[in-house]
């Protein structure tokens, strides 16, 4: 199906469009309300719909909706058999009229087909509980600064010019400003509350296991509707050569080529233009040429240039955390090579950067002109803002060389700080608010005057900037984090300032800037951060989850189980890199992008940088195929994360409505349409019901503990003995008045306060154990039928030789004799004399039989004929298959639904230490059978080692063999030097030294003729 193409500078009023339609972050933003109830969990993976004979039976968007209150309902998009295949057609004639498009039908199928998972009575476990508070607070600290940084306080009151624009308090604000920044002093306080939750052992443990539970129902999920959703309609439009809209959420503009493409236009250049005068040598500018720079290089023939000789390939002898080809400190091939690149990828030339976008140019000229499976980026290019004219620079840049007319692209303004301490010897400031001013004080003034032609450029330029993005490089904390406010006046630019300072004033800027152009009519920008692979940079994904919309390169946040878990319920993107991760030395199977991708992140697949990492002309093809390959992704999951990439990505609401379908936006899962985002609407409603799940239960158990709190007070007034004629009359018997009701659940709420101030009431409370129950009908594939009815056969065959009660089928009900006492095997019975038998082998069995009758095998004994027969038509069930596809189905469904189980009742199987829910649950309690052990091989060797020193120490005369016939000795007590036997023989006095290979002791004679050693 065809897509349009949509040009972002053509988009109508992004304003306009806001104030008519809800802000969506993501399709699946779980929604905090404190009413709701957290009840029985249930996965439905349903395919309702009839069989239509005569045409296409449009469903309105109300027969779209699904499943009911309280439940985690998923619909399939499918029927069981084999439905017709429709396709819907969806063509907006204006994207402002929502209703006047009809959604057509998706569903197809005559029967239904629904697999159901069911928790009951799942609240999260005891950790779940102790930890409700800290994580409701870390959920609700976000939503303080995502009210407001897109402008969402500011009214649709047109601002009464003039404007006038202060710095104060650290940031730049507008006359009429209607938006409150969050002061610093909150800032510190939320991110202290936000390291104790992170660090809180309960947490960290609730965390764990809720992650597990949300990947094993993914898991359940994909067992029981795989065969659905890869049926031919979905096969035929999934996989990575979808016609889905994909977006490369964060590509270095210096590295969008692979390294090949830019060798040969380097070797192209040398060819046509090797003697053009590039670059100013030394103190004394003198000018080189760039053959005169291959000569320095040895490159006389620009033909021996290769990929690794200009260091365009990482070490990967060892892990790195950053590598830069333009650093001549990083680069492999030297300074040199650093200086000849730099002359290619950077802006910043005696050329004005003309060979930086004609090597650009045309990669993104290919992604414009793409008509089916779209392929969108997001090009980063860096900002230092250590001058005032940074940015004319950069838009005059990008305007000549035509680079703003790509379609298909946005811009991302990086701050990198690593960069920013470099180059300040260069240009020097003196304190972090000129610092701010550069940064921001140029936008607000393209904002406010646009027409002004000191502005113009700068105003189109950021008319195609979708965020900043904050590069951070710091291993550890340097400066003080502090609660008393600094002014960014009053902060010396040489002080290197922790991260979170630098990006908090950074974000305050931001809601300051998006609040005036929501003001003027204009789009909003996105604030994005990239984490290191440190360990220690956790200052990075702290004031990510507080300030930024997505976060690039989160892979630490693997060891970090709490805020993966807010990550998630918060829908915050995460742009993942795979290929990068493995060049700089992180294996590409320990990535955590798939464990992401299962417990459902809002994750993405981005290429960073193709000119280090990809080798095809195709980066973002081949990280996708990458990750299909090796992670082993359906073609459903790769079309799942390319709508994630849409998504997380900062392009206007038009073009994603024009890519997505506008309803899919607006209405949630239930808008959406297959034919666009080539997702089922069943997998997107099991990601958005997973997160809400996950969010009341975390509710409903800080109600929960409040309660128990309230309760806890009033029953800790009460007397002793008032405490006790309760508990005994709530439990002697059946019935008892409201009012003892209400006290007897106070103290059943409050017990573990009771327990410490009344130590000889016990109270046991029932504890609900949440079950896994799986329930579906029947499989309908003819393949599974088959498979059945083998697996029966091979039942039956084994029924047949292995009888469960042969024993008392034969004595039909009499009563038999216990086998294990031993007076019953010497009991002669009156009716069988022994005499009268006889036993004889028939065809290799020992039959019993009567003197006078000839023997002969039972009737229901298989002759080896007959079990022959068995098993070979045993093997040939085994080697079936269907039967082998079938088993391995089942097997693994079993395993993910006691992984589930396990997942959600652990804390209460096993309990506590402080808090234990149950008795008895100890190992060393437990009942055990050790089912196969040697007996001479039962002890260890250190227990048979004391065994031979305590029976020598305990027995002081012992009989000793001594080899040729001579007679047995006394051996005496060990000797207390060596612990070596000492012996006492007739002719000296000697040690007996046990000799493993000849099993007795060996006389020797001591050194210096003593009896010990």
């Amino acid at each position: 199906m065809e897509r349009r193409q949509v040009s972002a500078e053509s988009e109508f009023d992004a304003s306009v469009l806001e104030d008519e339609q809800p802000r969506r972050d993501s399709l699946h933003t779980p929604v905090l309300d404190g009413g709701n109830t957290v009840v029985a969990q249930v996965l439905r993976y349903e395919a309702n719909s009839k069989g239509m004979r005569g045409g296409i039976r449009q469903l309105s968007s109300t027969q779209r909706d699904y499943g009911g209150t309280g439940q985690l309902q998923m619909v399939s998009p499918l029927g069981g058999g084999a439905g017709t295949i429709i396709s819907g057609v969806h063509r907006r004639r204006s994207l402002r009229n929502r209703g006047s498009f009809i959604n057509q039908v998706r569903h197809g199928g005559s029967k239904q087909n629904t697999y159901v998972v069911q928790l009951d009575s799942d609240t999260g476990g005891i950790e779940m509980q102790e930890a409700s508070q800290y994580l409701l607070n870390a959920v609700k600290m976000r939503e303080k600064y995502k009210a407001v940084d897109k402008g969402q306080q500011e009214g649709t009151e047109r601002l009464v010019p003039p404007v006038a624009l202060s710095f104060e308090s650290g940031y730049i604000q507008f006359s009429g400003q209607c938006t409150q920044i969050v002061p610093w002093e909150q800032f510190y306080d939320d991110v202290t509350a936000l390291y104790i939750t992170l660090q809180h052992p309960v947490c960290r443990r609730a965390c764990s296991q809720r992650l597990q539970v949300l990947e094993e129902k993914y898991n359940l999920y994909k067992l029981c509707n795989n065969e659905i959703e890869n049926l031919d309609r979905y096969r035929r439009g999934g996989g990575v050569f979808a016609n889905s809209t994909k977006v490369d959420n964060g590509v270095y503009l210096s590295s969008i080529m692979n390294p090949q493409w830019l060798v040969e236009y380097i070797q192209e250049v040398l060819e046509l233009e090797g003697g053009e005068v590039v670059y100013l040598a030394g103190d004394t500018k003198e000018p080189q040429t760039l053959e005169s720079l291959c000569e320095q290089l040895d490159l006389t023939d620009p033909s021996q240039m290769s990929v690794d000789g200009l260091g365009l390939s990482p070490p990967s002898e060892k892990r790195l955390y950053r590598y830069d080809v333009l650093d001549p400190e990083l680069n492999r091939a030297g300074r040199n090579t650093a200086e000849l690149l730099r002359l290619f990828l950077t802006p910043d030339t005696l050329n004005k950067g003309r060979y930086f976008a004609e090597a650009v140019r045309p990669i993104m000229a290919i992604n414009s002109s793409r008509q089916r499976s779209i392929q969108a980026t997001e090009s980063i290019i860096e900002i230092c803002g250590l001058s005032p004219d940074d940015w004319e620079k950069m838009a005059n840049w990008i305007h000549e060389n035509g680079l703003d007319e790509q379609q298909n692209n946005q811009w991302l303004i990086a701050l990198p700080r690593r960069q920013m301490r470099k180059e300040t010897t260069r240009e020097p400031l003196e304190h972090y608010q000129q610092h701010l001013e550069n940064l921001f004080l140029p936008l607000f003034m393209a904002t406010l005057a646009p027409e002004d032609p000191k502005n113009t450029q700068v105003a189109s330029f950021l008319s195609r900037i979708g965020g900043f993005v904050i590069v951070s490089d710091e291993e550890e904390r340097e400066s003080e984090f502090q609660r008393k406010a600094r002014r960014p006046a009053e902060v010396s630019w040489s002080e290197n300032v922790c991260d979170l300072y630098f990006a908090y004033h950074i974000w305050v800027n931001l809601c300051s800037l998006n609040a005036f152009r929501r003001r003027k009519g204009l789009g909003t920008l996105q604030l994005r951060a990239i984490a290191g692979g440190r360990s220690s940079q956790m200052d990075v994904l702290v004031y990510s989850y507080l300030l930024c919309d997505s976060v690039a390169n989160g892979v630490i946040l693997d060891h970090q189980p709490v805020l993966q878990y807010l990550y998630g319920i918060q829908r915050i993107g995460m742009v993942m890199s795979p290929l990068s991760n493995n060049g700089l030395g992180l294996p590409y199977m320990q990535n955590p992008f798939h464990i992401f991708f299962c417990r459902g992140l809002n994750v993405s697949l981005a290429t960073d940088r193709p000119l280090l990492f990809h080798l095809s002309k195709e980066p973002l093809i081949e990280e996708y195929g990458t990750a299909s390959r090796l992670y082993q992704l359906s073609g459903i999951d790769i079309c799942e994360i390319a709508l994630n990439s849409v998504m997380i990505s900062s392009f206007p609401y038009g073009t994603k409505a024009a890519w997505l379908g506008e309803a899919l936006l607006t209405e949630g899962p239930k808008g959406n349409i297959f034919e666009y985002s080539k997702v089922p609407t069943a997998r997107l409603e099991l990601r958005q019901d997973m997160w809400q799940t996950e969010l009341n239960i975390i509710t409903e158990a800080a109600k929960q503990n409040s309660r128990v709190d309230d309760t806890t007070t009033v029953a800790l007034q009460m007397p002793v003995t008032a405490v006790i004629n309760a508990a005994n009359c709530s439990t002697s018997t059946g019935e008892y008045s409201a009012t003892s009701s209400v006290t007897t659940t106070a103290i059943v709420q409050s017990n573990h306060v009771l327990l410490n101030q009344v130590p000889f009431v016990v109270l046991d409370p029932k504890i609900e154990y949440p079950r896994v129950v799986f329930v579906g009908p029947p499989e309908r594939d003819p393949s599974h039928t088959v498979a059945t009815q083998l697996l029966h056969r091979a039942l039956e065959l084994r029924a047949q030789y292995v009888g469960l009660n042969r024993l008392g089928e034969v004595l039909d009900g009499k009563d038999m004799l216990n086998p294990h006492e031993i007076e019953n095997a010497f009991r002669r019975d009156e009716a069988f004399d022994e005499n009268e038998w006889m036993f004889k082998t028939v065809e290799g069995v020992l039959v019993p039989h009567e003197v006078h009758q000839i023997p002969r095998l039972p009737k229901d004994m298989f002759h080896y004929d007959d079990f022959r027969v068995h098993v070979q038509e045993l093997r040939l069930i085994l080697e079936n298959i269907h039967v082998r596809n079938f088993t391995t189905r089942r097997l693994d469904l079993l395993e993910h639904k006691f992984m589930l189980h396990l997942a959600v009742n652990r804390s209460l199987e096993a309990g506590t230490t402080a808090k234990k829910a149950s008795q008895n649950r100890d190992f060393y309690q437990a009942t055990k059978v050790d089912n196969n052990i040697h007996v001479e091989t039962c002890m260890t060797a250190r227990h048979l080692l004391n065994l031979l020193y305590q029976r020598q120490t305990t027995m002081a005369m012992t009989l000793c063999p001594i080899r040729r016939g001579r007679s047995r000795r006394h051996c005496g007590n060990f000797c207390r030097s060596c612990r070596s036997l000492q012996t006492h023989s007739p002719w000296m006095t000697s040690t007996c030294r046990w000799t493993p290979h000849l099993g007795w002791p060996v006389p020797s004679t001591h050194p210096r003729g003593e009896t010990s050693c």
